[in-house]
């Protein structure tokens, strides 16, 4: 876990299975996160006759976002999911349980499902993740955290574990190890110069897949929401482009190894295809 997530007033804390979490001490517009570390209504036991959402996401689902009122959006669109059900069928009888964690991808969104969610007795799973899997690690590092195995046995095992308290210990060992270890590998990585995503298409399709097939074997019903583009229209992405050098948006390509916006939107449409 990078040294920068215990920093005072970051949006995460390491987290021994999945690398790092949102930070329980959060603060979003005065309100601090539920028990189990997220936005919103606590997880508390299922009762009688309601209809649960669960609303798997990235930050865009917790509702995390940079404008003149700060960084939070007032409110993120499973609250205003619920809001809408509860107008429909009753308050008392629906209820959206946002699972949004800021930075995490398909793959983490998978091993969260199967770990911290998975008792929660949802009737439908919303799952919004992509632009997560196809920018970097801010790390730069080849975490586990960040991908599914490639080998078949491995993968089988590690579903495995997940199930097992062994897990999370082993992962936690691993990378306290490596930190004592390590040395110059605490330190900050150099930026790649080649853009290399979190999760290739492959294996963004299969993380999704696996996610629906748990959310079935939950009882439930599994929508894939797709992240839509920032600069859809070539209007928007002109804009983009002519941006100051020193734009805040064009880190965004800087820290990706991205040549332009419009590799961004091209990268980003095959994964809203796939």
């Amino acid at each position: 876990c990078l040294p920068a997530m215990h920093a005072a007033g970051s949006f995460w804390a390491c987290d021994p299975l999945l690398y790092f979490k949102n930070n329980p001490n959060l603060k979003v517009m005065g309100k601090s996160l539920n028990e189990a570390g997220f936005r919103g209504r606590e997880f508390s036991p299922k009762k009688p006759g309601v209809f649960r959402v669960i609303a798997l996401g990235d930050s865009s689902t917790f509702g995390l976002t940079e404008s003149d009122e700060g960084f939070y959006v007032r409110e993120p669109y499973p609250r205003l999911l619920e809001h809408m059900l509860g107008q429909v069928h009753g308050p008392a009888r629906v209820e959206v349980l946002n699972a949004g964690s800021i930075g995490y991808n398909s793959y983490q969104g998978l091993l969260l499902l199967r770990t911290k969610l998975h008792s929660l007795k949802p009737d439908l799973i919303t799952v919004r993740f992509g632009w997560n899997d196809h920018l970097m690690s801010p790390s730069g590092r080849d975490e586990g955290a960040f991908r599914d195995p490639t080998n078949p046995i491995v993968r089988g095992l590690g579903n495995a574990l997940l199930r097992t308290a062994l897990y999370p210990f082993a992962i936690r060992l691993r990378l306290e190890s490596q930190a004592w270890l390590g040395g110059d590998e605490a330190q900050k990585p150099p930026l790649r110069s080649a853009w290399t995503p979190n999760m290739s298409i492959p294996d963004y399709q299969n993380a999704l897949r696996q996610i629906a097939t748990l959310g079935h074997a939950m009882g439930a019903r599994v929508w894939l929401l797709t992240a839509p583009q920032g600069f859809s229209s070539e209007e928007d992405l002109e804009r983009f482009s002519a941006l100051p050098a020193d734009a805040k948006a064009r880190k965004l390509l800087t820290l990706n190894a991205m040549d332009s916006f419009s590799q961004m939107r091209t990268v980003h449409n095959e994964y809203i295809e796939a």
